[in-house]
């Protein structure tokens, strides 16, 4: 059987077709035409070709259970259709690649239509990174889903490990763990052809006038189609070992798309959140029940430090005041309640990814040290707001004997000073010296949350700042990178642009 339609995670599918290959047959009273037939239950679907002369719509012809469509199409001009089916009076719709038709034979299609309908969404919350204890080795990276309903994962040429469970906030779990060093070869080699073969065309195109016509035609005729073909072949490749398939009970199939996938490194994430298109498959809860879920979250919220726990007790609030019985005057009450929630769930993420960072990096590292750093500082941030939640002490205090322990902790005895002078790429847009800040950040992209401010540029524009220990960048107002700050740096002049 081969399934002819893609999926991608993005979108709503609710009409899958297959091409039968082992009943395509041969009929001579065909007359040098191409047949092609399509079956499916109900005899309400519309069937169409890409080329406006051949024969469009036919009648459903009853056929026991099911129903059949049959085109007779003349393919003396192009054998080369494609075929788009719906239902009639709905949205659902779905095209076919360009399938090649066959002289004097009739290929063989199924339709089959989702008596309910799932679709994926990427959840930006849930990739911050590994999560500790899902995998046994470092080498592995880890797709979630979180679904309302039971799913069936299917990736046949990926080798794999799948575990079910249930989330904090009692929907299905799905882990899919697989060493992620099995494509990475292929995924970097299928860079390095679309790099090379993307050069190649803009060498064409910018020096056609200048080159000389053999070495022009070796490009447009001989290089470049080459390139292309080792592209498409090694896409289709990595394409088919990383083609993972997703449904439900009764459900349309969703393909995740693999562009998604092929980026993912040794200890990488990735979660998916099943949103379902048709809740008839899904009892709904009363208020009551929602209510007892969410309330029962904030009761126990002292007691943890994960994330998922968090994000679980905001998906339960929501649900609550999203209800249709939700009473007025609970409202503000129960708003008051989710917004702590919310802060919560906000500097226990930072916690997590700070914690990752400096478990990922390498014992007794400067790396390890800048990280431990960040991760304390995250800590007392969260300490400060949320003294409630216990064992916060205790981790706290087990972050500063690692710092203590780290040997980059001792050599820094004096803290090392940066001065420079500061400008403006586009005068136009320049704003006066003084009121620009400087500010340090363990990292290269800006988050305010994870930044400090260190100083401040004078009216000439000059400043001159002392770096913080666990601090490798420094940026000033209005910039939307930090800049790098090694052990020798003493001097750095700064371009706003």
């Amino acid at each position: 059987m081969l399934v002819i339609s893609h999926f991608t995670a993005y979108a709503q599918q609710m009409i899958t077709i297959s091409q039968n290959t082992g009943k395509t047959r041969s009929i001579s009273t065909l007359n040098d035409k191409a047949g092609v037939v399509f079956v499916a239950n109900s005899n309400d679907m519309v069937i169409t070709t890409n080329i406006d002369k051949d024969p469009q719509s036919p009648k459903a012809i009853k056929d026991g259970s099911q129903y059949r469509y049959e085109f007779v199409i003349d393919i003396s001009g192009s054998d080369r259709r494609i075929f788009t089916v719906s239902k009639y009076g709905t949205t659902n719709r779905q095209k076919t690649d360009k399938i090649r038709l066959i002289r004097n034979k009739q290929l063989y299609f199924t339709i089959d239509q989702a008596e309910n309908g799932i679709d994926l969404k990427i959840d930006p919350n849930g990739n911050m990174g590994w999560i500790k204890g899902k995998g046994e080795e470092k080498g592995h990276a880890l797709i979630e889903f979180d679904s309302k309903i039971k799913l069936n994962i299917d990736c046949p040429n990926l080798k794999h490990t799948l575990r079910s469970g249930r989330s904090v906030a009692g929907t299905y779990l799905d882990s899919l763990i697989f060493d992620a060093n099995q494509f990475v070869a292929l995924a970097q080699k299928e860079a390095r052809f679309s790099e090379e073969k993307e050069n190649a065309e803009k060498r064409m195109n910018k020096e056609a006038e200048t080159m000389d016509d053999a070495t022009y035609k070796a490009l447009k005729e001989e290089i470049i189609p080459s390139l292309t073909d080792s592209l498409n072949d090694i896409s289709s490749k990595l394409a088919d070992i990383l083609k993972i398939e997703v449904s439900g009970d009764k459900t349309n199939k969703i393909v995740l798309d693999y562009n998604d996938i092929k980026t993912m490194k040794p200890m990488g994430f990735l979660r998916y959140k099943v949103l379902i298109l048709n809740e008839t498959i899904i009892k709904e809860e009363t208020f009551e029940e929602l209510l007892g879920i969410a309330r029962k979250r904030y009761q126990e919220y002292p007691q943890h430090t994960d994330f998922n726990f968090y994000d679980g007790a905001m998906t339960a609030y929501k649900e609550a005041m999203g209800h249709k019985d939700c009473p007025d005057a609970m409202r503000p009450a129960l708003q008051v309640e989710y917004d702590s929630i919310i802060s919560m769930r906000k500097w226990v993420g930072f916690y997590e990814r700070a914690s990752k960072l400096a478990q990922n990096a390498e014992k007794n590292s400067k790396e390890e040290y800048k990280y431990l750093g960040v991760e304390l500082k995250v800590l007392n941030q969260l300490l400060r707001y949320h003294p409630e939640i216990t064992g916060l002490n205790t981790i706290r205090d087990n972050v500063k004997s690692q710092i203590d322990k780290n040997p980059n902790s001792v050599q820094k005895v004096k803290r090392q000073r940066v001065q420079g002078k500061v400008s403006y790429a586009d005068e136009s847009e320049s704003r006066p010296f003084s009121s620009l800040r400087v500010y340090a950040s363990p990292q290269e992209k800006i988050d305010r949350k994870l930044c400090d401010q260190i100083g401040v540029v004078n009216s000439d524009g000059t400043y001159s700042v002392l770096i913080p220990d666990h601090y490798s960048f420094i940026y000033v107002t209005g910039e939307k990178r930090a800049h790098y700050i090694g052990d020798g740096t003493e001097h750095l002049d700064i371009i706003i642009r």
